[in-house]
């Protein structure tokens, strides 16, 4: 269950203090807690029956299997020990992450919210999805490296908070959309989006690779389909034999079955995206209606960025892959198969110029406004020793 305070309300408490979903203990003690069941079963089973027909080997067999239970019921219990006491705090100055293991030891992660580089989501399956749950890693620049916790409630939730918290755009926000209708059905080529950033999907070859097999068995049925509605209309249906019918059928659902496959093949490319905008890369990776990965990084956190042509055909249609290396302890960031890889990789390279840019300047004068401060702070300081009060700012023009 996650618990989400208010800012305002809290501005020293913890901002999320989340523990694992339930479905984790659910995985975990379902094979030794239904074995302790069964045995416990058993055993009322076996009482009973001595009651009834005054056996004395049904109170032996009882006690056997409530001996029996103590295994399994130890090892559920552990389970339980190590769920309810994992969990995960952040507030404004920290991310707390306590791990319990079993009954025997226990460790805490602890890493300040200003080391915090990069924050990804995942999601393995369909029931996560349904269930809101995912899994949480966060990647820091301490020595401890990244914090993962996984199966929590609300993963999209913590990584906008943490987002937040630190002042930055979460990936949602990054994204924007395509400013053309048809690259948003078809983006084979980089797409600019409204808010200036590029989105880069698998090269178009891949689509055709993946497609093409399901694709032309769809048309093909359908084909087979037609011929075989023309001919009835032809003949007459009542002259088709009993067959007949049954053939069209199975055609139908075939095609309807081949269909979906193919859409699932495409929405499956068109899932997998890039983007880079003037401050962030965001890697995106999703299986329709199952999965899915979400990751960024800040541009100035960029070390290296090289490409990869893998065949002589990839040459030919300009395709390849990217490796985006980061500071932190993340993995690196992987454009695969896609179109023009050089001119993903100078791209990266002139944002990232300009955003360390922009950072070095944010860093300057905030260092100019902190050395002021200290100047007005000492002042008046001298000033209040001095037997002197501290002269108050002269008003702006236009302020109250």
């Amino acid at each position: 269950m996650t618990e989400t305070l208010s800012f305002e309300k809290q501005p020293e408490e913890y901002v999320i203090n989340t523990r694992r979903h339930w479905i984790n203990l659910v995985w975990r003690a379902l094979v030794p807690g239904t074995l302790t069941v069964l045995l416990w079963l058993g055993a009322i089973a076996a009482f009973v029956s001595s009651l009834d027909l005054a056996r004395d080997w049904g109170v032996a067999a009882a006690l056997v299997l409530l001996v029996l239970s103590l295994f399994p019921a130890l090892w559920t219990a552990g389970f339980i020990y190590d769920w309810s006491n994992d969990y995960m705090t952040i507030s404004r100055e920290q991310i707390v992450h306590y791990e319990q293991y079993y009954f025997f030891s226990h460790s805490t992660h602890t890493a300040p919210l200003r080391q915090v580089q990069n924050v990804g989501i995942y999601i393995p399956n369909a029931i996560f999805r349904w269930l809101n749950v995912g899994h949480v890693f966060i990647d820091t620049a301490g020595q401890e490296g990244a914090i993962r916790f996984k199966t929590v409630e609300d993963p999209r939730g913590i990584q906008s908070t943490i987002f937040e918290l630190l002042g930055r755009p979460v990936p949602t926000e990054l994204a924007g959309v395509p400013s053309s209708r048809f690259e948003k059905f078809l983006p084979i080529y980089p797409i600019q989006t409204v808010r200036g950033g590029l989105i880069w999907h698998r090269h178009w070859w891949v689509l055709i690779k993946r497609i093409a097999l399901p694709l032309l068995l769809s048309l093909g049925l359908l084909v087979l389909l037609t011929l075989w509605l023309l001919e009835g209309l032809h003949v007459g249906f009542a002259t088709l034999p009993e067959m007949g019918v049954s053939v069209a059928v199975f055609l139908v659902l075939a095609w309807i079955v081949v269909s979906l496959l193919t859409l699932y093949v495409y929405e499956d490319w068109k899932n997998d995206y890039w983007i880079v905008t003037d401050t962030h890369i965001i890697d995106v990776d999703a299986l329709p209606f199952i999965s899915e990965d979400r990751r960024q990084a800040r541009l100035e956190d960029i070390q290296d960025v090289r490409t990869d042509v893998p065949s002589p055909w990839a040459r030919i249609i300009n395709m390849g892959n990217v490796f985006a290396e980061t500071a932190g302890r993340a993995q690196s960031f992987v454009f695969e198969e896609v179109w023009d890889p050089n001119s993903i990789q100078d791209e990266i390279f002139q944002r990232r110029a300009i955003a360390r840019a922009r950072a070095q300047q944010e860093e300057e004068q905030a260092k100019l406004v902190e050395q002021k401060e200290f100047e007005q702070h000492i002042i008046e300081i001298v000033l209040e020793r001095m037997g002197h009060k501290p002269v108050p700012p002269e008003p702006q023009p236009g302020s109250e």
